[in-house]
C-alpha cells in the first residue's frame, strides 16, 4: 500500500477527479470507496463483507447508499473538513456551516442507533460493507467537540462503533497490503 494526498502525481492518474480513496492492483486503477471495497470483497480471502441471503445483502447495499447519499455530506464536508481545512480568510473554520452540519448529526446518528440496535453490526451478526463505510466517517466526527458530544449520546453506534474500529482498520490496511493480480478473482465471491 502506497500513501498519497489528493490531487498528487500519484493520485491523479488513478482518480479521475485527482480524489482518494483509489486504488491501483497491477494494471486495474479504481476510485472511490463502493468500488474498492466490492472489489476487494471478491477478489481477495477473508470473511465475506456482503452477507450469503439476498435480503441481508440488500439491507447492507440499502445501508451503503445511505451513508453515502445522507451522511458523508453533512458529517464529512459539511462538518469534519471545515475544521480540517478551514475556507475563511483569517484561516478560521466556517462556524456557520459546522454549527448547521452539527444539529443535523444527532438525527443522522439517531437512525444508526436504530440500525445496529443492541448488535455489534448494522446488518446480521457479522462486520458488513456498511459497517465499513460509517466507521471512517464516526471515526472523524468523534474528533471535533459537537460530534463527540453526539456520538456519546449513542450508546448502541458507541458501544459497535469503539471494539472495532481499529481492528477493522489493521485488517483492511493488512489486506489491502497483499493484493494478487485482479486475474484472479475468487468466483465464489461474485455476486
Amino acid at each position: 500500500m502506497h500513501q498519497a494526498g489528493p490531487h498528487t502525481p500519484e493520485i491523479v492518474p488513478v482518480h479521475p477527479f485527482g480524489r482518494i480513496p483509489a486504488l491501483r492492483d497491477g494494471d486495474l486503477t479504481l476510485f472511490e470507496t463502493g468500488s474498492i471495497v466490492r472489489y476487494v470483497e471478491e477478489s481477495l480471502p477473508g470473511p465475506a463483507l456482503l452477507p450469503d441471503n439476498i435480503r441481508d445483502r440488500a439491507r447492507v447495499e440499502a445501508w451503503v447508499s445511505a451513508i453515502s447519499s445522507y451522511c458523508y455530506v453533512p458529517m464529512i464536508r459539511n462538518y469534519v473538513l471545515q475544521y480540517i481545512f478551514p475556507k475563511r480568510a483569517n484561516g478560521r473554520p466556517d462556524r456557520g456551516m459546522i454549527d448547521a452540519a452539527a444539529r443535523q448529526i444527532p438525527g443522522l446518528l439517531a437512525r444508526l442507533e436504530s440500525a445496529y440496535g443492541e448488535r455489534n453490526w448494522q446488518v446480521g451478526n457479522a462486520c458488513t460493507m456498511a459497517d465499513l463505510f460509517i466507521a471512517p466517517i464516526l471515526a472523524y466526527v468523534e474528533m471535533f467537540p459537537e460530534g463527540k458530544q453526539a456520538l456519546d449520546d449513542c450508546l448502541n453506534v458507541r458501544c459497535a462503533f469503539h471494539p472495532r474500529t481499529a481492528a477493522i482498520a489493521c485488517a483492511v490496511r493488512s489486506t489491502l497490503s497483499v493484493f494478487r493480480p485482479a486475474t484472479q478473482m475468487r468466483p465464489d465471491r461474485i455476486r
